[in-house]
């Protein structure tokens, strides 16, 4: 293990150690060829462990964290990976070094703790980790281990920043035959915020979704997820009535659909979690109070039988009781029922008022009933008191003759009959109101919207896809569509007049190159179909000619002019397959190329900056091409020299003040020539080299004027300042009454001075 003070790859100075374990060791350093001195997270990977087994899963890990790193790079909130290298039987892995805090130590620590998060603060952090989650898996990775000690407040600006990629994985295709064995892999994850499915080695971008929504639970609560309660039932997380402050009913469903036991259930991107996100509305000063809202079990025989009424009914009533579909369901279960199935047509995160959990409370879809059979009398009955009276037995009237007794009770049985019948309707009205307001009709309407988009009616594709429900299962998808649809048919219809005026002026490359960035629509791929097809042709016999230029270019270390002739080849002419397979080694090389020269550029910018020139190091820094690694840190390090360099034009400017102050016009025009142009300084210095040079002048004008006048009135001290010099040099001056003495004409400059 290196030592502290100890220098890597003539670089990196160590200055404290923060884990030593023999195999995988972690530093912080000090960049010491960068004259900031910035601070840098080293690790170390000994590679001369006795434990085999352990070295080969931390050279694994070690190779993936560097390849993610080099590829993620260039997010403000993920460190970069600032150098990789071998050196004395270990390999080091040098990353940019985040100031903060961990969450680990904001997090509160039990119900007590006074440390749990505002709802307005809970937003803000689900906000921040969703959109590094989505940069994430759209760059095709799952992070794998969203945990406290992952995720840093920064220290400059309060954003939370993640860091330790080495248990990223790739996201792969599902639908690919062999997939689960393919991506089976040994969890690596912190205990409590492990997703169900991540166990099995079968990771998917929620996967990350549910550990985030996990942190905001425990910020909330002050409960570690271990000590959530769960549903024995449906293995949900019941953690609403472990929020001590009142929690927003909007929040309570976006955080419940983050932590779904099954992913299914959960949201399938990071970018339909930030959408249901920017949606909500709930301010802290006025909290919206939601009833907890239990996922109830599918009712079983033996919940059903607990809950059945047990009253005896008489043979004839169960005759009649007999003939009618009495639903297998109690009245209690068929009301709690009622309450999930309403919930589920809520918004999941629509801004709710305050709710009563009972049926008369719920607000549903307005869906026709699909009744038959059903009079209006019977719909005009009064639910409730039907159902509670429906539920209690019937009880015999006494009466003292045996046909009354017999009447009555025929009587009584009609009643209650009706009463049954009635409550049965209306149960069942409210059942079928559930049931078949759950008929989906979003995914039909998006298969028809996108046949319409295709086909060119724009206007009717938008229409169809607009009017899918948000409680459909392809709402989400019909926002992500509408977004492509319309930037896309935009996009499409500004290329297609450029398409059409170069294949009609016969610029055939041209027309080629603008129909390749016309989107992929078959409307308006089948209007420049035939146009492509003309074009291909008369550029095909050029083609061979081109990528014998390009392999000349390439010859030469030009490869951007390589690249250029390379894409001019289009698809079907007899290079072009050829010309593909070079172009990735060509941008490779490009790339290399590119960044050798921002290497450059950098060192050059630095030793610059060293001097104090900040105008030469910016110069120097906006040469650096926008695809390198570099050009973010380069846009830092720019607006960093330009508030210096605005310092140093502040700083010359009240130097040439004190210079004139004491009537140092020279010196001061001296210095004010040296404020760099581009500060706020510069053109005041324009104003006061005016003015100085003025004033210069003036007191050369009056210190001649004193001169001669000093002259005049003292000539027996211009006859000594004159003894000794040749008869030659000296120069006869005349004063009034006939007196002339000879004086050599410097003298009178050297009085002067």
């Amino acid at each position: 293990m290196p030592l502290l003070e100890t220098l890597l790859a003539d670089r990196y100075q160590i200055v404290k150690v923060l884990n030593a374990d023999g195999v995988g060791n972690t530093y912080i350093a000090k960049d010491t060829k960068n004259p900031d001195h910035p601070k840098c997270f080293v690790k170390q990977l000994n590679l001369a462990t006795p434990n085999p087994h352990c070295l080969k899963s931390a050279q694994h890990l070690f190779g993936i964290e560097a390849q993610t790193l080099k590829k993620l790079g260039n997010h403000d909130r993920i460190p970069r990976l600032l150098h990789c290298f071998t050196e004395a039987d270990s390999s080091y892995l040098v990353q940019e070094w985040i100031e903060g805090v961990k969450l680990r130590n904001l997090l509160p620590i039990g119900q007590r703790c006074s440390k749990r998060w505002s709802e307005s603060a809970c937003l803000e952090f689900l906000k921040e980790g969703l959109s590094l989650l989505h940069f994430i898996h759209q760059k095709g990775f799952i992070y794998g281990n969203i945990a406290p000690d992952k995720l840093i407040k920064r220290a400059d600006d309060g954003k939370f920043a993640l860091v330790d990629f080495a248990s990223v994985q790739p996201i792969r295709d599902q639908n690919i035959p062999g997939y689960r064995q393919a991506s089976i892999a040994l969890p690596i994850a912190t205990f409590g915020y492990l997703p169900p499915e991540q166990l099995t080695g079968n990771s998917r971008p929620n996967s990350d979704i549910y550990a985030l929504g996990l942190l905001a639970i425990q910020a909330l609560t002050g409960l570690h997820p271990a000590d959530l309660e769960v549903n024995s039932h449906t293995g949900e997380i019941d953690w609403h009535s472990d929020a001590i402050a009142p929690v927003g009913s909007a929040l309570v469903a976006l955080l419940s659909k983050m932590v779904r036991y099954h992913c299914k259930h959960r949201y399938q991107s990071a970018t339909e979690a930030l959408k249901e996100l920017q949606l909500l509305q709930c301010p802290e000063s006025n909290p919206i109070n939601l009833q907890p809202i239990e996922i109830q079990p599918i009712p079983t025989p033996e919940t059903l039988a607990e809950t059945q009424d047990t009253a005896a009914i008489s043979e004839a009533e169960a005759a009649i009781a007999a003939q009618i579909p009495v639903p297998q369901t109690s009245a209690v279960t068929v009301d709690l029922l009622q309450q999930r199935d309403a919930m589920d047509r809520v918004s999941p995160i629509s801004p709710i008022s305050p709710m009563d959990p009972s049926p008369e409370a719920m607000t549903v879809p307005n869906q026709p009933l699909q009744m038959e059979s059903i009079s209006s009398t019977e719909m005009n009955v009064t639910p409730d008191p039907i159902i509670a009276q429906s539920s209690l037995p019937p009880q015999p009237i006494p009466s003292k003759k045996g046909s009354g007794v017999k009447a009555s009770n025929i009587l009584l049985l009609g009643m209650w009959s009706g009463f049954a019948v009635n409550s049965l309707v209306i149960t069942g009205g409210l059942t079928s109101l559930f049931s078949f307001s759950t008929a989906d009709d979003g995914p039909k309407l998006l298969a028809q919207a996108t046949i319409e988009y295709h086909g060119g009616e724009y206007d009717k594709a938008i229409s169809l896809a607009e009017s899918i429900p948000n409680f459909s299962q392809a709402y989400s998808e019909a926002r992500t569509n509408l977004d492509r649809w319309r930037v896309d048919w935009e996009k499409a219809q500004s290329q297609f007049p450029l398409v059409e005026k170069a294949y009609q002026e016969q610029q055939w490359v041209e027309a080629i190159q603008a129909a390749a960035s016309i989107p992929n629509i078959a409307y308006w791929q089948d209007k420049i179909a035939p146009w492509v097809e003309e074009a291909t042709a008369q550029v095909a016999p050029q083609t061979p000619e081109w990528l014998e230029a390009a392999y000349a270019k390439g010859r030469e270390k030009d490869f951007k002019g390589a690249l250029e002739l390379l894409k001019k080849i289009p698809p079907g002419t007899p290079a072009y397959e050829e010309a593909v397979s070079k172009i990735p080694e060509y941008e490779e090389n490009y790339r290399i190329r590119l960044e050798a020269e921002a290497h450059r550029l950098l060192t050059e910018a630095y030793q610059a900056a060293i001097a104090k020139d900040f105008t030469a190091a910016i110069q120097l820094l906006e040469k650096i091409p926008s695809g390198t690694q570099t050009y973010s840190k380069v846009q830092e390090k720019i607006r960093e020299y330009r508030q210096k360099q605005r310092i140093k034009g502040n700083s010359l400017l009240q130097e040439a003040y004190q210079r004139a102050r004491k009537q140092d016009f020279v010196g001061a025009n001296e210095i004010l020539k040296q404020i760099p142009r581009d500060t706020p300084a510069y053109a005041i210095a324009q104003t006061k080299q005016v003015e100085y040079t003025q004033k210069q002048r003036t007191q050369r004008q009056r210190a001649s004027v004193n001169g001669v006048k000093g002259a005049m009135d003292t000539p027996v001290q211009l006859l000594a300042m004159s003894v000794d010099r040749p008869s030659s040099d000296r120069t006869e001056v005349s004063f009034p009454g006939g007196f002339s003495l000879g004086f050599n004409p410097g003298d009178c400059l050297q009085e002067i001075g």
